[in-house]
Formats: structure tokens, C-alpha cells, sequence
């Protein structure tokens, strides 16, 4: 499974039940502040926001629209892999977190805020659902971010890649021997070479009518007279 940088470090937090749900998420990875939402009540399909609740807005909402969706992303393949389980969150408002821009300023120096939707909708269905972690995720975390299956096909693929190099070596030894012994042999040969040669004649008979010898060597020749004695060299 591929993760980016961040979404590691999301999951240690997770591992570590730091990181429960997405409220958790918006203020420690989102960089909020804190306003009032001041003497206006806003209804949206997200609830009925009342003048005067606690709100919270980011100091830069791309940033923080682009860190919340990382979670979701990470959330989701989690959950595919077994890896975490979501379960139902005790539902404690009767909106979604109210989190808002703070778009201009007023006449009077008070900023305007209103409901960011762009935000709202991304978190509306994960709200009221925590993560619950499992066993395997510290596994997950331990086995440098494997599951099971891909921890098991790494390992084949390194058992695998070892057996081919040993059977390189193997192959270059045998073949680093054969050329060592043909050099060798080479060398020996070429020191042990000698021409001096005996010729054995067995029969005796043959000595009475032997004139000469000729030792026949391609297209020379070499004449040796016939002597009394039983061998040539």
C-alpha cells in the first residue's frame, strides 16, 4: 500500500489513539482558530448554527482542505485492509463541527464568518464515526507499512533474488575453476613439453636387415642409421 509522508505520520497518531474521528484531525493537523459566530444563526443542510457558539477557522483553507482529504484518502484504505474499523460516535451536537471562514471585515473591525461548506462536505459523513484500531495495524506500522500479503510477496521476491545470485556465484566459481585448471594445465604442459622421444623395437630379428630409421615429423624427415643397439632416440 502507498501512503505519502503525511498520511505515516497520520497513521502513527491513529496507532496511538491520538487521532480518533475527524474532529480530532481539524484541530490538531488543520491549524484552526478560535471566533464566535457573531450575532448571526446560519441553517444549512449541516445544521442550524446559533449566533454566539464557539466556531472554528482555518488560517489558510486550501491547506487545510488539502490535509483533511489525505485523512479521508488514509481512512478509507484502512478500512478496505482491515487495518481499522469504524464505529458509530456519539452524536453530541445537532450540527456538523462547526467549522467557518472568515471572509471579511466588517465597518465596525469584527471579521465576517459563515459556514465553510467546502469543508462541511467532505466531513459530513465522518462526523459521528470513529476509528477503532486493530492488531494488524501495528503490524502494518512494524512491517514498514505492508500488509500481510505484500510483507509475504516482498519476502518470496527476496528469497527468490537471493537464490539467483547464489546460483550466479555458483555459476562464476565453476567457471573462474575451469579456466584457473585449463591455465594451469597449459603452463604444466608447456614445461613438462620435451623432444626427446625413445622408440622401442622389440624384435630382435629386426636389427639384421634395419638399415635406417626415419622418423616422419608432417613434411620433414630425420634419417637415423641403424646401430646394434635395441632402441633409438
Amino acid at each position: 500500500m502507498y501512503l505519502s509522508e503525511f498520511q505515516k505520520e497520520i497513521l502513527k497518531s491513529i496507532s496511538q489513539q491520538k487521532i480518533k474521528n475527524v474532529e480530532n484531525f481539524l484541530r490538531y493537523y488543520c491549524d484552526l482558530d478560535e471566533a464566535l459566530n457573531e450575532g448571526v444563526t446560519f441553517g444549512t443542510n449541516f445544521g442550524q448554527y446559533n449566533a454566539g457558539i464557539k466556531v472554528f477557522i482555518p488560517k489558510n483553507i486550501i491547506f487545510a482542505e488539502n490535509q483533511l482529504k489525505e485523512f479521508i484518502i488514509l481512512w478509507d484504505k484502512l478500512e478496505k485492509e482491515g487495518l481499522i474499523i469504524t464505529v458509530p460516535r456519539e452524536r453530541t451536537f445537532q450540527y456538523t463541527f462547526p467549522i467557518f471562514s472568515r471572509d471579511c471585515l466588517y465597518h465596525n473591525q469584527h471579521y465576517k464568518t459563515a459556514p465553510l461548506e467546502t469543508i462541511l462536505i467532505i466531513i459530513k459523513d465522518r462526523e459521528y464515526k470513529e476509528i477503532v484500531s486493530t492488531l494488524e495495524l501495528s503490524k502494518f506500522i512494524e512491517n514498514q507499512y505492508l500488509t500481510n500479503d505484500e510483507a509475504k510477496q516482498k519476502e518470496e521476491k527476496e528469497d527468490r533474488i537471493g537464490s539467483q545470485k547464489l546460483t550466479r556465484k555458483v555459476a562464476y566459481t565453476s567457471i573462474s575453476i575451469s579456466i584457473i585448471v585449463s591455465v594451469i594445465s597449459m603452463i604444466f604442459n608447456y614445461l613438462a613439453y620435451t623432444t626427446k622421444r625413445e622408440v622401442i623395437i622389440s624384435n630382435p630379428k629386426a636389427f639384421k636387415d634395419t638399415i635406417s630409421v626415419y622418423i616422419i615429423n608432417g613434411k620433414d624427415s630425420i634419417k637415423s642409421k641403424s646401430s646394434k643397439n635395441k632402441s633409438f632416440r
